[in-house]
């Protein structure tokens, strides 16, 4: 609110609002009577395994899961008339598994597009001789997408993180609350990702919709959980902050073998890229310096991180992958060539075969990715079962593109403080005329422009 972002505090994100800050929803088990209380709630944990469970004492079951099988060709009908007829799957150790109906893909956005490719289906263009070629569908691959985020850490002087429940024995005492009692604070400590607040903001007046977004982490901390900055207090907290909207795309597509894929994301290579990330940064440390807390410093990058230069150094080392790959079979309609599938998920030009992952998105999403791949997964759902599709709220309704700011062309937030700018920019740095860059992974491994792939079981 002192930063003029509006009340009251945005009360659910996947509602008719993004705009503001508010606590963060997570897919966490809540019921307290649930025996897995405080687990986290997968999608294996909400749709599979109750449904195994009612499977168990039947005699004929709808539903077998077979693991260890790593899938590496779609198979096709052989009759010439059928040939773009999906019929089964074979595995690396040779076995094979037919359907009746479809064959539906869930492989994820670098796997399903490798999937496709070594099927024969993808842009013949850049298929070598050795490969099959079924369809042409020059889209497979393309328009690779992901979100990129960076972290600001300060030390703060009053008692407010977690920072004291990290030594190793307060650890050990969060573990024994959580096998003993969930409920108590030191056992509730496992229960959260600690990501419990966030806001989705606008870079700017003249952005309709926000396209900054951030995490609250009530602890300056790697992502290894190994390093923490020193503190003269004892007490340190951190904010992501990622820009939502690069205008960069990727590609994953296969080496000539057809075996070997190479996953590029191109991470960086547009100029707004580094505009826009350079303005999240100043954002983020403009809502910081609101913290009505005493003895706020900032420890990464530092106050001495101010030029376009600097910051841009800063990014090069210090941005992450947010591990949301999407777009790379994407729906959409048959007058765009890079189309994949149409919408009801089906790949355009074959029979029987659907895809039913992040691939789908044309566009990445204003947010995380999970729980909008689980909704995608129930629509498609409906669509195969023949199902009516529920009504649409009365808020959606209203405004079918969620809400926006009346006045979005003249202010970027509700009530800016006078002092604020809410246009002006940094310069551009040399560094960010660059089309593109390799990046360390900092503290999660490698990630360069360009990975080799093998998909796991």
């Amino acid at each position: 609110q002192s930063a003029g972002y509006g009340s009251p505090l945005c009360g659910d994100y996947n509602g008719s609002r993004q705009e503001g800050f508010g606590a963060m929803p997570a897919t966490i088990f809540h019921d307290e009577s649930h025996p897995r209380f405080g687990e986290r709630c997968s999608a294996a944990a909400a749709y599979l395994q109750p449904f195994l469970a009612l499977e168990q004492n039947k005699a004929s079951k709808c539903l077998q899961v077979i693991t260890g099988a790593t899938v590496e060709q779609i198979l096709f009908d052989q009759v010439f008339s059928q040939m773009n007829r999906a019929i089964g799957v074979r595995c690396q150790d040779g076995r094979t598994f037919f359907a009746n109906k479809e064959i539906i893909l869930c492989s994820g956005a670098i796997a399903t597009p490798i999937l496709l490719q070594a099927s024969g289906i993808g842009d013949f263009l850049t298929f070598s001789s050795q490969q099959k070629h079924i369809l042409h569908l020059p889209g497979v691959g393309k328009n690779l997408q992901d979100h990129l985020e960076f972290y600001l850490q300060f030390e703060v002087g009053a008692p407010v993180s977690i920072a004291p429940w990290l030594s190793p024995l307060k650890r050990l005492q969060i573990g024994f609350d959580w096998l003993l009692g969930r409920s108590s604070v030191a056992g509730a400590l496992a229960s959260t990702n600690h990501f419990e607040a966030g806001a989705f903001i606008r870079s700017s007046a003249h952005v309709a919709y926000p396209d900054i977004q951030f995490h609250f982490l009530p602890v300056a901390i790697s992502y290894d959980g190994v390093t923490q900055p020193a503190s003269n207090f004892g007490h340190t907290f951190q904010l992501h902050v990622g820009h939502n909207r690069s205008r960069t795309r990727g590609t994953v597509r296969l080496e000539p073998d057809g075996k070997t894929p190479i996953i590029d994301f191109d991470y960086m290579a547009h100029l707004d890229d580094w505009t826009e990330m350079r303005r999240a940064l100043r954002l983020a440390r403009e809502v910081i310096s609101h913290m009505d807390l005493p003895h706020i410093t900032e420890l990464q990058p530092g106050p001495q991180t101010v030029e376009a230069a600097a910051i841009d150094a800063f990014l090069q080392q210090h941005l992450e992958s947010a591990y949301h790959p999407c777009g790379t079979a994407k729906m959409g309609t048959s007058s765009d060539p890079n189309t994949v599938c149409n919408s009801q998920a089906q790949v355009l030009g074959l029979q029987n075969l659907r895809v039913c992952d992040a691939s789908l998105m044309p566009s990445i999403i204003n947010g995380n990715l999970n729980a909008v791949c689980i909704m995608m997964a129930e629509k498609i759902a409906d669509s195969i079962l023949g199902n009516s599709p529920p009504p649409t709220p009365k808020s959606a309704q209203l405004a079918p593109q969620g809400w926006i700011d009346p006045q979005w062309k003249s202010r970027q937030r509700l009530n800016p403080p006078e002092y604020a700018s809410t246009t002006a920019d940094i310069q551009t740095s040399a560094t960010g005329a660059d089309s593109a860059i390799s990046f360390q992974h900092h503290q999660r491994g490698p990630l360069a422009l360009h990975h080799r792939y093998r998909p796991s079981s």
